[in-house]
């Protein structure tokens, strides 16, 4: 945070943002860790506490600076974009067999990135289903990681036949 946009802020706004930049900061240290120790979990609990911390701009009745919501606005949007290059990369890369692990450790990173939009799905319309076989990979593959309780209680699981009786609802 440069020194000018410091000025603008009261001293508990430049507090928030300090601790929202060491949360981004300890974010980009995970997704950066090739040690094999980090799980979704630890990410999707850094994620989370950063979610929250920069929601606290659309608080009504919380004074907040426009110079303050507009920087948590940006550490929102920097966490998002990390969690949507971890999800993009290739998770693959021993021998064969692990696709399925990739492919599910992909998927269950991309729930959690929607998460605050799949628990406000009633009020936004945002919703996810999966196949029965989807949800089959995720579960051997996932089921044991922080999250996944959450996950099935906000995601759909539907045989693969009746979603494709239902068609291509986006015509």
């Amino acid at each position: 945070m440069g020194e000018h946009e410091k000025e603008r802020m009261s001293g508990w706004e430049r507090s928030l943002v300090e601790v929202i930049e060491a949360e981004l900061a300890h974010l980009r240290e995970l997704d950066a860790d090739q040690s094999g120790d980090v799980e979704p979990g630890d990410v999707g609990r850094v994620l989370s506490r950063i979610g929250a911390l920069t929601d606290l701009a659309e608080v009504d009745g919380l004074a907040l600076g426009d110079g303050a919501k507009a920087k948590l606005a940006h550490l929102d949007a920097e966490a998002l974009q990390v969690m949507r290059d971890r999800t993009a990369r290739t998770h693959s890369q021993g021998p064969a067999g692990e696709g399925q692990l990739a492919a599910a450790k992909a998927l269950f990173d991309a729930i959690l990135l929607n998460l605050p939009a799949l628990a406000a799905g009633e009020e936004t319309g945002f919703a996810i289903t999966i196949s029965k076989q989807a949800y089959e990979d995720l579960n051997r593959h996932c089921g044991d990681l922080d999250g996944f309780s959450l996950i099935l209680s906000l995601v759909r699981v539907q045989d693969s036949r009746a979603m494709q009786l239902a068609g291509d609802l986006r015509k």
